[in-house]
């Protein structure tokens, strides 16, 4: 050991054994030994429960105010500043018309043939199935078990 560190320990321990610790120790060791009740420690838990709940509430909610209010305006900038950026293609729009304008013809005739030929098979229909007659090459295999 150091020489200060022994001079420290000499101090403490005269300050230990004097006679004002003494009689402190007397007085403590006359004392009851109580052990502490549960009630206690609940009602302890709940003042600082209190305590606890009431520092928080002071800075938890401008805290969430703030937060919502920057993350709504920071998706607005960025909103806007992407769609600002974003140019409409001018090549494609006449293919886009020419492509709905067919769709709404195709649906028209759809609709106009479904009128016209009632319940059953559409004239769509009809023609599909006739291609598929011509394509068919029927053997006299194919025709013996009828």
């Amino acid at each position: 050991m150091s020489k200060r560190n022994l001079v420290d320990d000499q101090v403490l321990d005269r300050k230990l054994h004097s006679n004002e610790s003494l009689k402190i120790a007397d007085a403590v060791k006359g004392l009851p030994d109580e052990e502490l009740s549960l009630v206690w420690r609940s009602e302890l838990n709940a003042k600082l429960l209190a305590v606890a709940n009431r520092g928080r509430g002071r800075w938890v909610r401008p805290l969430r105010w703030t937060t919502g209010v920057g993350a709504s305006i920071a998706a607005s900038v960025a909103l806007f500043v992407a769609l600002m950026h974003v140019e409409a293609p001018q090549a494609g729009l006449s293919a886009k018309r020419d492509l709905e304008s067919q769709m709404v013809a195709a649906h028209k005739l759809s609709v106009r043939s479904v009128d016209v030929a009632g319940e059953g098979l559409s004239f769509l229909d009809e023609v599909e199935l006739a291609s598929a007659h011509q394509d068919a090459e029927w053997t006299q295999e194919d025709l013996e078990p009828l």
